[in-house]
This record gives structure tokens, sequence and C-alpha cells, in this order.
């Protein structure tokens, strides 16, 4: 039997989908957590934030920022045990909402979606948030995302 050159495309197609499936298929759901800090209502010259990110892969990133001065600095780290697991099961936590001062300093943890399959769609995991914009204190209630605050403040403290 003579296999013409439509043959060989149907095939090449054929392959070059089955691997696109296998690659949606492999991949996983990876989270960096972010911890963000802010000033809250105040004049510019007192104004500061700082933001910092640990990625799945131990890169550490913070930026520190004072008015129109801003710092950035990168760090490497080994994370031992499952870092991801340990996010999952903060997501299942319960939450309690607070009131919190309107104007006042803000911090938030949270863990967000870094790299995840096109096809879906995720929300953040709030891990605690402080939050003077809103006027509200959110506590995920979970062991599991006080354990990841606490890892992010030993990595990200000033």
């Amino acid at each position: 039997m003579k296999k013409t050159t439509a043959y060989y495309w149907f095939m090449a197609l054929l392959i070059a989908q089955a691997n696109v499936f296998a690659a949606s298929v492999n991949n996983k759901i990876i989270y960096r957590l972010e911890r963000t800090e802010y000033s809250g209502f105040t004049l510019p010259e007192y104004a500061k934030s700082s933001q910092c990110i640990i990625y799945n892969n131990g890169n550490i990133v913070i930026k520190n920022s004072a008015s129109i001065l801003t710092t950035t600095s990168r760090d490497k780290v080994q994370i031992e045990g499952d870092l991801q697991d340990l996010i999952v099961k903060a997501a299942e936590g319960k939450f309690t909402t607070n009131p919190y001062p309107v104007d006042a300093s803000t911090i938030t943890y949270i863990a967000y979606p870094d790299k995840f399959p096109p096809t879906v769609k995720l929300a953040p995991i709030a891990l605690f948030e402080q939050n003077g914009g809103t006027g509200q204190e959110i506590i995920n209630e979970n062991a599991a995302a006080t354990v990841l605050r606490n890892f992010i403040d030993l990595h990200c403290s000033n």
C-alpha cells in the first residue's frame, strides 16, 4: 500500500495533538507565596511599601519602595518539604472576617497560582490580610495557613 503525503500530514497532526494533550495532563498547579505591605493614608514622604515573593523553586524576590526610591533583591533557598501540598491544605481553611481600621497600613499573605494549565481558572488563596483600604481583617483559620505565614515571615522579614 502506497502512503500519500496526506497520510503523513495526518499522522504528524495526531502525534502533535497527543503531545499537547499529554503536556496539559502533566501540568501541575504551582503556587507562589507573596507578602505585601504598604503604609496607610499618610503624606507622600512617609509612604512606603514592600513585596516579597517566594517561588516554588526557592527563588525569593524582595522589592522595597519609599516614594520614588525602590530596591530589588534576590535570593535562592532550598525548600525542603512539600510546599505545594501545604498550600492546597490551606485552601481548605475557614475564614474569619473582622473589622480593621480604615486608612491603616495593609499587610497581606496570599498564595497565588503561578503555573497552571490554561483551561484552569484559579483564585488566589488568602492566608491572612489586614487591609486598611477595605477596613477588613481576614484570617484563614487552617493550621497550614499559619505555617505558611510563619514560613513567609522567616524569609521576608526586614
